[in-house]
């Protein structure tokens, strides 16, 4: 086993501007297991009574680019922890908060795991490598000029031989309307998958409404890695990952009828915690799937922390787990996932996480 070592490439350093993108060269002739990001900035008066937002959206994308345009890492912040999830089993340590210090801390994982001695990025491969991360710093509701951001990277103390990395993107964004139809998503298939799925997003609905079917196939149609429901995948979801699985917590000043973001989607239990002064009775009031309803009695303005417990961290579902057993894409002239949606509007992002032997 090898000794892993963590190195900062840039420690809390600070940033003026509200907007813009960070860009940070990785060192050459290294091998990386993981990126570490802190992206820390300050809440403002506002966002203590908006939970529908969160540091996750001050950051709109973060990107891994090898020799200028070869992509080894892109997602924004929510696709980002769900990916991480999947290949750790661990949510990623962020600091969701309206009051105070507020912490995006995404791990950028090129393994299968963290630590994963088969499957790293090894930048010796390439003429560079680039970290980027596009940042809107939205000033209604945090300080602005408060942006302070670390990177570090994990790696072997011994070099290792590793068989490639773990590429893992984004591969499309759509916004439904609010009209039943279907969408299909051409999926690559140049590389093996070892996971896929999907992100989604709506404030006021539910997942069972907005997302019908899912149908995953390959060469015109004529095999398919999943074709039905989405309660049935849903299913699979639970038994592969765990239904109650605890989410992260989040702290607010909130009132009734203040509506808060859920971070698990299918969401089957909230525990709410009282931070004030004085005792408060709180109760959800609804839950849906991205957010839900607090109800209290008497008091304005009361601290509280709460944690949601479900089956899909920050969103996202998988459609293809190939943990134990990979998806040889290349052996298929074309892969597509149709959703077929229902009368709501939301936004999907389909992602995909492939493995290249070799270089990219």
């Amino acid at each position: 086993m090898s000794l892993w070592d963590l190195a900062y490439l840039v420690k809390e350093r600070a940033v003026s501007s509200d907007s813009g993108t960070l860009y940070v060269d990785l060192p050459a002739n290294e091998q990386i297991s993981l990126i570490g990001l802190d992206l820390q900035v300050t809440a403002g008066a506002a966002a203590s009574v908006v939970g529908t937002r969160c540091v996750l959206d001050e950051f709109t994308d973060i990107q891994v680019l090898l020799e200028g345009a070869k992509t080894a890492f892109k997602a924004d912040p929510w696709v980002a922890s769900a990916m991480a999830f999947y290949g750790q089993r661990r949510l990623p340590p962020h600091k969701l908060s309206t009051r105070g210090y507020e912490n995006c801390r995404c791990p950028i994982l090129f393994g299968r795991y963290p630590k994963d001695e088969e499957y790293l990025l090894d930048t010796g491969k390439y003429s560079s490598a680039q970290l980027q991360i596009a940042y809107n710093i939205n000033t209604t509701y945090c300080t602005t000029g408060t942006l302070v951001y670390s990177v570090w990277i994990l790696r072997p103390k011994i070099k290792l031989t590793p068989k490639g990395f773990i590429r893992s993107r984004n591969i499309h964004t759509y916004t439904s309307g609010s009209s039943a139809e279907y969408k299909q998503v051409e999926l690559p298939v140049g590389l093996p998958w070892l996971r896929m799925g999907a992100r989604f997003y709506d404030a006021d609905g539910y997942r069972y409404q907005g997302l019908l079917d899912i149908d995953l196939s390959v060469d015109s149609a004529r095999d398919h890695l999943f074709n039905g429901r989405y309660e049935d995948i849903r299913a699979l979801q639970g038994l592969n990952f765990g239904w109650d699985i605890p989410g992260p917590i989040s702290e607010h000043m909130a009132s009734d009828a203040d509506d808060m973001l859920t971070f698990m989607n299918e969401t089957r239990n909230i525990i709410v915690l009282d931070r004030s002064a004085s005792p408060v009775v709180f109760a959800a009031q609804s839950i849906k799937s991205d957010t839900w309803t607090l109800k209290q009695t008497g008091v304005v303005n009361s601290t509280l922390a709460y944690q949601c417990v479900g089956s899909q961290p920050f969103g996202s579902i998988v459609f293809f787990n190939g943990e134990d057993d990979p998806f040889d894409a290349p052996a298929h002239s074309d892969a597509m996932i149709e959703y077929s949606l229902g009368e709501y509007a939301q936004q999907i992002n389909t992602w995909l996480q492939e493995i290249v032997t070799g270089v990219l």
